[in-house]
């Protein structure tokens, strides 16, 4: 993960945390995150983004993070900035902001942006908010009265900055092609996958399919979890070889849950997504009711297909019931 923290007057600390792993291991999985970063890339390639952010330093690693994923910058140093490049590039595709700016803050700027949205009867801009420290009330005045979208405290995880991104960017591509054949009713997808770039791949996926995902790491954190968020799901992605077990071991837990559970429910969707050859998976997961089985590193195309085949499969076999 990547972070930035920033003090006025002191400086700025730049944190960068990446697994250490040797020989073939790490050639497998520097090979399949390359082809899941060019994914990404491929999402995100030609987006514009409007960042606004007086701290120069936190202005370079931002736009550092958001050009490897893609995005073109639009950077602004203030509000009132920001609101003059905002008038002059229509049809951003998100703005983000800080709210503690010289001249003019993030709250007036976000203020004036959906006042001049309103007055030329345009599309609201998805607005995420990045700041540190923010209080209850500045939160609230954000998203309940000036309808910014997201919010997202300093330092800024990568998962969550790439997840509010991601549905920030997906909110205002519905919002023009509500025709699209590509989405499916929304539905809940379960993800059990230890490597964060390839779970947020994996969460790119879904919501382009109109999904909800659930994101966990390990399987001691995916039974917790799931217990909680099990009546929304349809679909489980389980990757095979996690930091705490196996991935037929969470498997054998939600059947188990299925069989126990005091309503009868079906058997939820799951696909296997590993390295591990699909013939050994096929032993490991014997009996285990397995919708699936997909090798690394995953394509788009047979992601998205293999979910939706299932996925409406359960739908029309539940509307004839």
């Amino acid at each position: 993960y990547f972070q930035v923290e920033s003090e006025v007057g002191t400086g700025s600390v730049f944190t960068l945390c990446l697994p250490a792993l040797i020989g073939r291991e790490a050639k497998l999985i520097k090979d399949d995150n390359r082809l899941q970063l060019r994914n990404l890339r491929n999402e995100f390639s030609g987006k514009r983004i409007l960042y606004a952010e007086d701290i120069n330093e936190n202005q370079k690693a931002m736009q550092g993070i958001l050009h490897q994923l893609g995005f073109d910058i639009i950077p602004a140093y203030n509000g009132k900035e920001a609101y003059e490049k905002f008038k002059m590039y229509p049809g951003l595709n998100i703005i983000i902001t800080d709210l503690r700016m010289p001249i003019m803050g993030g709250q007036e700027l976000i203020e004036k942006i959906r006042n001049y949205e309103k007055r030329n009867f345009l599309q609201k801009t998805p607005i995420l908010v990045i700041t540190g420290d923010p209080s209850e009330n500045e939160k609230f005045q954000c998203i309940n009265i000036l309808k910014a979208n997201d919010f997202i405290n300093k330092p800024v995880p990568f998962g969550e900055l790439y997840q509010a991104l991601s549905k920030l960017l997906l909110r205002r591509i519905s919002l023009t092609s509500q025709n699209s054949t590509d989405s499916i009713d929304e539905f809940g997808v379960f993800i059990l996958e230890d490597d964060k770039l390839v779970s947020m791949i994996y969460n790119q996926f879904i919501l382009a399919l109109s999904g909800v995902p659930i994101q966990t790491y390990s399987i001691q954190e995916a039974k917790e979890v799931f217990l909680k968020k099990f009546q929304g799901l349809k679909c489980i992605i389980v990757d095979h070889d996690l930091p705490d077990g196996y991935g037929n071991q969470f498997v054998q837990f939600v059947r188990k849950f299925e069989a126990e559970y005091k309503d009868p429910i079906s058997p939820l969707v799951v696909i296997s997504i590993s390295s591990r050859s699909i013939e050994e998976r096929r032993r490991l997961y014997k009996n285990l009711g397995i919708t699936k089985f997909l090798e690394k590193p995953i394509q788009k195309k047979a992601f998205q297909e293999a979910i939706r085949q299932y996925i409406n499969k359960q739908i029309i076999e539940k509307g004839n019931k």
